[in-house]
């Protein structure tokens, strides 16, 4: 996915998902429920997301 739609989904700005990429900023536990949840939903997400931590 590209980065503008991965903010579209979560309703985030591109400064938030950067700056928690850097590890500046904390996910809420809500937004961390969404985005687990979208990783559910979307076929090979996870394995992007595990492989890349």
């Amino acid at each position: 996915m590209k980065l503008e739609e991965i903010c579209d989904l979560l309703h985030i700005g591109r400064n938030t998902y950067g700056r928690w990429e850097r590890g500046e900023v904390e996910i809420t536990p809500s937004m961390n429920l969404l985005v687990h949840s979208l990783m559910e939903k979307m076929p090979g997400v996870r394995e992007k997301v595990i492989k890349n931590d």
